[in-house]
């Protein structure tokens, strides 16, 4: 500390003081200051206070010790030595006071104060990483690192007087990410919000395929798009795919080491940010046509980057758990709701076009004893298998489902009930030759099938389940491993199969 500095150096002026035919006062002076500019840099004011009274004390430090008394005569030589020390103490309180200004600035400045940054970042600095939680996005943007407005509502002020729409633009984004489940329109808002925001001329959210390495665009129907001239593995695209950092366009300019980024195809790209969250890349935002030269330009890009990552992440883990929701887990196919709220939205459209909707009801031949011979996991294996047939053989637009247990069904629109029973038939013969191995050898499974067509003489959904369920009932009473129509008029007594059936 500079007092007690002061007080080591006392000795030292009194010996230097008359080895040098000084007085002790004058050789004070000279190894005061570095204690008295010192304390005037100290952050507390009382160091200045101190080492300055123990510079001014040292000058009659001679007559102290020796005990002379200072007289009229000795009292001149003092003038200097005390002037001086006044002197010290002023440019002191002068030091202390630039001192304190320049932290109480750079506390409150919210705009960069080094020449070689971008915007409030320097180049070399890193960009804040993608986050996985909206509380650790707030939480990261309070600490960026860079120059920002100590009090929240400065800067709540600062950007609503430079644009009126910033704070409800932000709370738009943010609200998308509690609310918009939809990702196609996700997409769509996400553009538009950064493009109203950030004042470009195009917004382009592209999405990454970390499988294939590919980006896609979710707006056009081929896919391609905006991507259709980007590469993933080269130029500003491939940099921030790799290193997940924000980049914008002059930054290739004003760093050497980024100029081999440049790209003809994507000289009209100005910002390409990453859409980041729990450590996955989900995709990019490409910016064109917009100023990147605004203070607030490269912050508020991040912060809406990391809001859509966000939001599409919570869009996409909302459709997965729709998609569980919806389908049975152990075959993939539809399960009994999901069909059953289809299935009436289909009979609406058919009784409104006039179209013929026909259904088939089928189970898996004596599937208990499946189950008490083999075990559970062959008769999951079965229901795999048969499944995985259903899908393999019912046509384009049909909607299969499990019904529950062994039970499937599909519903087929355009098909009468004649070429249903055609249907039904084709896939009786393929689980019939089905090979199913296992550690025990090779098992046969059949099935039987019901076939009912809406109007004949089902009204609605409800009466056309219940006479399909009729007809393979009839199916099984009649000896399994068959297809029984409905009405009982048009069925052929079902269609007694060839190959032995397994009991």
């Amino acid at each position: 500390m500079p007092p007690v500095a002061a007080i080591l150096l006392l000795p030292c002026a009194l010996e230097i003081g008359p080895a040098c035919g000084w007085t002790s006062g004058a050789a004070t002076l000279l190894l005061m200051a570095i204690p008295v500019c010192l304390s005037g840099l100290a952050a507390g004011s009382w160091c200045l206070r101190v080492t300055t009274l123990l510079a001014m004390a040292s000058c009659f430090g001679e007559h102290l010790i020796t005990g002379q008394a200072v007289s009229l005569a000795t009292a001149g030589q003092h003038i200097f030595p005390v002037c001086t020390s006044i002197l010290l103490f002023s440019i002191g309180s002068m030091l202390q006071f630039h001192s304190r200004a320049g932290r109480t600035s750079n506390s409150n400045s919210g705009y960069p104060v080094e020449k070689h940054s971008l915007v409030g970042l320097p180049l070399t600095s890193e960009l804040p990483r993608p986050v996985s939680s909206v509380a650790e996005l707030i939480a990261q943007t309070e600490s960026l690192d860079m120059p920002t407005v100590g009090d929240t509502h400065d800067l709540q002020r600062e950007l609503e007087a430079e644009d009126p729409e910033l704070l409800l633009s932000l709370q738009e984004v943010g609200w998308r990410v509690a609310s918009d489940l939809d990702l196609d329109t996700l997409y769509q808002t996400v553009g538009h919000t950064t493009h109203r925001l950030l004042r470009c001329t195009k917004c382009s959210v592209l999405l990454w395929n970390s499988q294939t390495e590919t980006l896609s665009d979710p707006l056009c129907a081929s896919g391609h798009g905006a991507a259709a001239n980007l590469r993933p593995d080269r130029g500003m695209t491939g940099w921030v795919v790799k290193n997940r950092h924000l980049l914008i366009h002059s930054d290739i300019e004003n760093d050497p080491a980024l100029r081999h980024l440049q790209r003809r195809e994507e000289l009209h790209i100005d910002a390409i940010a990453p859409l980041a969250a729990g450590g996955e890349l989900l995709g990019l935002m490409i910016l064109e046509g917009v100023d990147t030269t605004s203070p607030q330009f490269r912050r508020m890009l991040q912060l809406l980057a990391n809001v859509s990552a966000l939001a599409i992440k919570n869009a996409r883990l909302f459709q997965r758990i729709a998609e569980m929701a919806r389908h049975d887990g152990l075959t993939g196919l539809l399960n009994h709701a999901s069909f059953q709220e289809r299935l009436r939205e289909m009979v609406d459209f058919a009784q409104c076009t006039q179209q013929p909707l026909t259904v088939i009801m089928s189970d898996v031949d004596c599937f208990k004893s499946i189950n008490d011979s083999f075990g559970h996991p062959i008769g999951d294996q079965v229901l795999r298998e048969v499944g995985r047939t259903w899908r393999q053989v019912a046509p384009e637009g049909s909607l299969v489902a499990r019904y529950g247990g062994e039970e499937f069904v599909c519903a087929v629109s355009g098909m009468d009930l004649d070429q249903a029973a055609e249907l039904a038939e084709a896939l009786r013969l393929t689980i019939e030759t089905l090979p199913l191995s296992f550690d025990k050898g090779i098992l046969t499974v059949t099935a039987s099938f019901g076939v009912a067509q809406l109007g004949q003489p089902a009204r609605n959904a409800t009466e056309l389940i219940r006479l399909a369920d009729d007809a393979l009932y009839q199916s099984k009473r009649g000896g399994r491993n068959r297809v029984t129509l409905v009405p009982p008029s048009l069925c052929v007594a079902g269609r007694q199969a060839s190959a032995p059936v397994h009991q």
